[in-house]
């Protein structure tokens, strides 16, 4: 079988990089639809955030030398001029012995280099009592202090948040470049395959490997197009391939890449015009995973076992997804120690599943027992762990990196 050439994780990925391209179109979205989208561009900040001196609480706008030497037994007076209106331009400019009122967020009148706070003054008839001596630029925000104009406020390939959003708001912008979404077809393949609603007759087993597929797909930049189930019919086959690729940008394909007598599909992509680009990972599980290029299409064939196809699509997948679009990684990592000894497959990358539970130390992680058949290890799973291909296993206490499903 041509699939025990196997290539490493990083060979495979910078295969793919390198002998296919997905395409990254743009699209515009309004603030609220850009919502978990990918930022097609950098963003820079169109006006300073804040655009004039703001106070940060509710009293009065001073010059902080006027007021120094103040105290309950023994206040400063200071003239009150008026009193700021918010959403309107500070008409007044004040010296050491005025004062103007200006509530939290209101903008200071020219002159003014501090605020007291309200329960640091009290009013006598048209004079405000401050009790306390103001600090220069104490309560005070000054214009760029949270965006300056000209700075990025969301980076290229940035997932957007509502917070993204919020801070494009804040200096104009109403709508934004995002990163079209991918167009992705999942084929699932195997004479033992029903539809999920289905009867199940005795020897058949339920597809969950397109369930599996499209969940995981990262929405911020991916839409699935096209779905099949299909027999171990290489006909059937190679002509869904051909709607797949008239469809997708992404073609997903799982089972029938490992070597079994009705494993077909190298085959069939070959006779359909495809070229095998490896075929082969070293990674447990994981092992019988293969790339082609259909055309302009790149294919990925995807383990059977429903726990190997999710773990090569999430290893090698995803990363290619990113990594083609320009997209920044948010996986999410956490340092543990490990529970007891585990044992590794050297020569391959060893996916290892564990859950993490409190200790007087930090965090242990307990290694879950697994085989690829079984989504219910991947299920209990607070993340996993990779062991280098040169690891023979690792002792109870070892320091580790989880990460985080």
């Amino acid at each position: 079988m041509h699939y025990l050439n196997t290539v490493s994780l990083n060979e495979a990925l910078e295969c793919l990089l390198t002998h296919t391209t997905l395409p990254r179109r743009l699209e515009e979205a309004s603030l609220l639809d850009a919502l978990g989208k990918v930022a097609g561009e950098t963003l820079l900040a169109q006006e300073d955030v804040p655009a004039f001196l703001r106070s940060t609480v509710d009293g009065f706008a001073v010059c902080a030398r006027g007021t120094q030497g103040a105290s309950p037994q023994g206040p400063v007076p200071l003239l009150l001029l008026g009193e700021c209106t918010m959403g309107e331009r500070n008409p007044w400019s004040i010296h050491e012995l005025q004062t103007v009122a200006v509530p939290t967020g209101g903008m200071l009148p020219k002159g003014a280099d501090a605020m007291v706070m309200m329960e640091d003054a009290r009013r006598l008839g048209p004079h405000v009592l401050v009790e306390r001596p103001a600090r220069i630029h104490e309560h005070l925000i000054f214009p760029g202090d949270d965006l300056r104009c000209g700075a990025p406020v969301v980076e290229q390939g940035t997932v957007l948040t509502g917070e993204d959003l919020a801070a494009l708001a804040s200096v104009g912008y109403a709508q934004i470049p995002c990163i079209a979404p991918l167009r992705v077809a999942l084929l699932s393949t195997g004479d033992e395959l029903i539809e999920p609603g289905e009867a199940l007759p005795l020897g058949c087993v339920r597809d969950i490997n397109r369930i599996l597929l499209a969940a995981r797909l990262p929405k911020s930049c991916t839409v699935e197009t096209y779905s099949r189930l299909l027999p171990d019919d290489p006909e059937a086959q190679k002509l869904a391939l051909w709607e797949a690729q008239q469809a997708a940008d992404l073609i997903l394909v799982t089972a029938g890449s490992s070597a079994g007598a009705r494993d077909f599909t190298r085959r069939m992509m070959e006779e359909a015009g495809a070229e095998i680009l490896f075929h082969g990972l070293r990674l447990k599980p994981g092992k019988p995973t293969l790339a082609a290029r259909l055309g302009e299409v790149p294919v990925l064939g995807l383990p059977g076992h429903p726990l190997s196809a999710l773990m090569a699509f999430e290893l090698l997948g995803i990363p290619y997804i990113e990594q083609s679009l320009g997209i920044q990684s948010v996986r999410r990592c956490v340092p543990a120690r490990l529970r007891e000894n585990v044992a590794s497959s050297p020569g391959r990358l060893t996916c290892l599943f564990v859950t993490l539970s409190k200790g007087e130390e930090g965090l242990w992680a307990t290694p879950i027992p697994q085989q690829s058949a079984l989504l219910s290890q991947w299920r209990k799973a607070s993340g996993y762990v990779l062991l280098p291909e040169a690891c023979e296993g690792l002792d109870e206490g070892a320091k580790i990196e989880v990460v985080l499903r």
